[in-house]
């Protein structure tokens, strides 16, 4: 959308992308669907994408990359759709054709022939189809799925979703990871779990791996730095090729794959996922903005920001609580589960969260927001809460190699809409051994976390 003229368009030309209706409709109102379920207006909406990719689909599955509105012919009939169109219409059988929008996930926490629990399900969506009209948008999302991977899964052949560098390479590989992982948490079909982690595969070649981080001085944005804070190690480029941001501005600081790449790690035991996800989001604050704390887009732009606040901040608030929430469910080996959403276009695979309870460890929880001081910069956390509001958690995440101490202050008057307490009654602290210590009930708790370590702060006002 373009402020000043007030109008949508395509980046590079006066035409429309069937994947552009998948990105720019279908997945924005899905996710608004999965918080308003009973929004008439944006299901017919969503209705209208769907069929409008039934009608552009060819009989083999595959789509066009793009139609000009002038004249409502093909255009770049030089290569086909190398892209993931098909998951429109997966958002489409999600929202209208599923009683209930279930947890995308519950199949790929699990390694191949291994048992998938019940994901937590978001509120239930009214459907008046019939059964034999309901099969129509996952069929279809599956015969465009079939032949994205025979014509480019197979062969590794992909096309990017930037058409103001002529579509090459892109976000749109990881994308197609998690299109593929979602579709098959929604069929249990062997063959999208290793499509998915074959794109997952490919896209780490669009990852930087050299040169390894070290502690050596190094003067960049007029600041003498360690290597580590600068390095571009496990970052990943915007475009591809010769016109592609690697060879100018470098790699981008939004780093919306490390999500799937540690679900790609719990699904697969491949440790380079999870090593290439937290080399490229961990201490990275060299590149926030002093003023709004919001990464540069482009390597080479250091600290001077991505713009306006708050362009592209959104994109960062998504891609690090997705990361956050994978990492926690892969250190508890799966204990700790939210509800996934759908993609959020256009970076990278992040999901979307919050629609829906989750659970720790089998209590019931909402994620919530909290204002939490953890004392040291190593420790994430995330926040979450009981149903009814009368019980607490916290969840720690050590970010580092080593073992850390570190005292953690968690007041009531932390956590957004909590309970009117002047204390806690009752706190305790579980590890990810599934030890529970009993704490006092304080403002602040001394935590020691293992490296790379998880433990839950439970804390209760009644």
């Amino acid at each position: 959308y373009l402020a000043k003229s007030k109008r949508f368009t395509e980046e590079w030309g006066d035409y429309v992308e069937p994947i552009a209706i998948t990105y720019y409709t279908m997945l924005d109102m899905g996710n608004i669907l999965l918080f308003e379920p009973g929004d008439a207006a944006l299901r017919e909406r969503l209705r209208l994408g769907a069929e409008r990719l039934l009608s552009w689909q060819r009989p083999d599955g595959g789509w066009a990359v793009a139609y000009d509105h002038a004249t409502q012919k093909e255009l770049f009939t030089e290569t086909p759709d190398l892209r993931p169109t098909f998951y429109g219409l997966l958002v489409a059988h999600r929202i209208l054709e599923q009683p209930a929008a279930g947890d995308m996930g519950a199949q790929a926490s699990r390694p191949p022939g291994a048992g998938a629990p019940a994901g937590a399900a978001a509120p239930p969506i009214q459907n008046q189809k019939s059964k034999i009209e309901d099969s129509q948008y996952l069929a279809a999302a599956r015969r465009g799925a079939d032949w994205l991977i025979e014509h480019a899964v197979k062969p590794a052949r992909v096309l990017g979703v930037c058409g103001d560098a002529r579509f090459v390479p892109d976000f749109a590989t990881v994308q197609t990871a998690q299109a593929f992982l979602d579709l098959f948490d929604a069929t249990a079909e062997p063959r999208y779990r290793d499509a998915a982690i074959e794109c997952a595969r490919q896209y780490v070649t669009d990852v930087f791996a050299h040169p390894l981080a070290t502690t050596r001085q190094k003067t960049a944005g007029g600041a003498r730095r360690p290597d580590w804070e600068i390095n571009q190690t496990g970052l990943a480029f915007e475009h591809g090729g010769l016109l592609g941001s690697g060879t100018g501005g470098g790699p981008i600081l939004l780093s919306s794959y490390a999500g799937l790449f540690i679900r790609m790690a719990q699904l697969t035991g491949e440790p380079l996922f999870r090593d290439l996800a937290r080399a490229g989001v961990l201490a990275r604050d060299a590149f926030l903005d002093p003023e709004t704390q919001v990464a540069s887009y482009y390597w080479s732009n250091m600290d001077k920001g991505a713009g306006p606040y708050p362009h592209h901040a959104w994109w960062q608030l998504g891609w690090i609580t997705d990361y956050l929430v994978s990492e926690a469910r892969l250190r508890s080996a799966g204990a700790i589960r939210f509800p996934r959403g759908f993609v959020t276009p256009k970076v990278g695979p992040h999901a979307c969260y919050g629609f829906a309870p989750g659970s720790i460890y089998g209590a019931p929880a909402n994620l919530a927001w909290a204002d939490i001081d953890t004392g040291l910069p190593e420790i994430d956390y995330l926040a979450a809460r009981s149903p009814d509001g009368k019980r607490a958690h916290v969840i720690l995440l050590n970010n580092s190699p080593r073992l850390v101490r570190a005292t953690i202050k968690a007041p009531p008057s932390a956590f957004a809409a909590a309970a009117a307490a002047p204390a806690w009654q009752s706190a305790a602290l579980r590890t990810a051994a599934g030890e529970t210590l009993p704490l006092s009930p304080a403002a602040a708790f001394p935590v020691e976390l293992p490296a790379y370590g998880l433990a839950i702060l439970t804390l209760d006002t009644h």
